[in-house]
Formats: structure tokens, C-alpha cells, sequence
């Protein structure tokens, strides 16, 4: 783990990890939150070699990956997967849905995914307490990206010939 002003690491009890390494102020911000919100029973940067990583298809022809940034597992035993978004690129919409659809997939009676999309605007005029809030504020965010005329026409994985 490399610390710097750049990248610091904050200190986290809600995590397996005693430290977390934040990339942006956004991603220091959802950590801080996370050790503060009601409803949070653990949290972890997605990072490392274990991270996740979900394939999609970037301008809807070549095979890319995705990293969301953090996972939270909520007291109420929902599972979320996080994306902290400052700026927006063109695969946005093609991220959010590759990363809904693994939800769906990893989602059981026992166990459910919910995907978490959390805009830097949106953030940083919250000011509730817990993940069940933050996802009602961000709610509209996601539902304008999953919308988008962009998403529409992209397949999510290669056709099969």
C-alpha cells in the first residue's frame, strides 16, 4: 500500500482492512461516511489484486473492464457494490449497467445486490445519515443514467456468432 497526499489511507473499523486507500476525495468522503452511517455493519475498497472486476463492452465493440470502488454490507444484510462518480466519461451508462446486471446475478433469496451510484453533486449536498438515504438521494442519478439513449443502443457482451 503506497500513502501519500494523493492517496491517503484513513483508519476504519467497519472494514477487514484497518486501512483504506482512498484515490480521489470522493472516495474519502463515501470512507468517512461509511465509518459514521447508522446502518453500515462493514465496508471495502474494491483494490488490489482481489478487487473485482466486471467485463462489459466499451463503445459497444471492445471488451473492457470495470472496477466499482467500494463494497457495503448493511445491517439489515443488503449488499451494496459503489461507484463514486466526480467526472463522467462516455462508458458511464455502459458501466452502471454491466454493474446492475451483476447485482441481478449475484443476488439470491438470501443475499441481495443492489447496485449504488453515487455522483460527487449528489454527495456533497447530502446530509443523511445512513446508506438507506444515500441511495434514495442518488436514486435519480442512476435512473437518468440507465435512460440515457446512449445505454439503449449498447449491447453489454459481445453477440454470439
Amino acid at each position: 500500500m503506497t500513502l501519500s497526499e494523493r492517496r491517503p489511507a484513513l483508519p476504519a473499523t467497519r472494514t477487514l482492512f484497518n486501512l483504506v486507500t482512498c484515490n480521489l476525495d470522493l472516495e474519502v468522503g463515501l470512507t468517512q461516511f461509511c465509518e459514521r452511517a447508522n446502518d453500515v455493519a462493514a465496508f471495502a475498497k474494491n483494490a488490489g489484486p482481489q478487487c473485482l472486476r466486471i467485463d462489459y463492452l466499451a463503445n459497444g465493440e471492445r471488451l473492457a473492464f470495470y472496477t466499482p470502488d467500494f463494497f457495503i454490507r448493511t445491517l439489515n444484510g443488503h449488499y451494496y457494490l459503489v461507484e463514486t462518480k466526480g467526472r463522467e466519461d462516455r462508458d458511464v451508462p455502459t458501466k452502471a449497467k454491466a454493474a446492475i446486471a451483476w447485482c441481478e446475478a449475484a443476488s439470491s433469496e438470501a443475499v441481495q445486490w443492489h447496485y449504488l451510484y453515487v455522483p460527487q453533486g449528489v454527495f456533497e449536498r447530502m446530509t443523511g445519515q445512513s446508506v438507506a438515504e444515500l441511495e434514495r438521494a442518488c436514486q435519480p442519478a442512476l435512473v437518468n443514467l440507465s435512460q440515457s439513449e446512449e445505454l439503449q443502443d449498447l449491447p453489454l457482451f459481445a453477440q454470439q456468432l
